[in-house]
């Protein structure tokens, strides 16, 4: 019975992730769940929600609905990685992804430090976001910020930014501060 139990909670808790995020990368889920010690369940509670028709599963995606893999992008599905790889280095409270009007922003999240956020600048959108985040100051926290490539981080000049990083395929996250890149 309580197997049982473990594995409706884990059911709940994917379903719940993936309903947040809208459309994850499996290898993602199992990664989230690999925190705390529960990714074995991952794939079991993977197939029963995807038979129940709670999720839908495709390409090594998970979604919240059959039209939600239209909405999946590359910039949110490396701000997932960044902040799998942020709770593996300090304890985050909530997070929550932020609406496409919020542009650049894809997650936000509370830590016992503040409240941060995490945006993905591809090089074709520098200078957007310099200008919108001259206009806009956060009330503490900061910025943790997704490029492409290392190479175009000296031209991004937005305040309060506590660090820069590049998400490789697979979910590797490497993170820069201007300091270590010659500026």
């Amino acid at each position: 019975m309580e197997n049982w139990n473990l594995q409706k909670r884990m059911e709940s808790d994917v379903l719940q992730l993936v309903r947040k995020y809208n459309v994850l990368l499996k290898t993602q889920i199992y990664a989230f769940f690999e925190l705390e010690g529960r990714d074995s369940r991952v794939g079991k509670a993977l197939k029963t929600l995807e038979k129940e028709r709670l999720l839908y599963i495709l390409e090594g995606m998970a979604a919240s609905g059959e039209n939600a893999l239209g909405t999946w992008d590359r910039g949110s599905e490396k701000a997932l990685w960044v902040l799998i790889s942020l709770m593996r280095q300090m304890e985050v409270g909530e997070h929550f992804p932020v609406s496409s009007g919020e542009f650049p922003v894809r997650i936000v999240l509370t830590a016992q430090t503040g409240l941060y956020d995490i945006l993905y600048v591809p090089e074709t959108d520098v200078t957007l976001a310099n200008r919108l985040f001259s206009l806009k100051k956060p009330d503490g926290g900061g910025h943790i910020v997704i490029v492409d490539s290392a190479e175009y981080i000296s031209g991004i000049h937005l305040a309060d930014t506590i660090g820069y990083c590049t998400v490789k395929e697979g979910g590797e996250v490497e993170y820069y501060q201007k300091s270590n890149i010659g500026e």
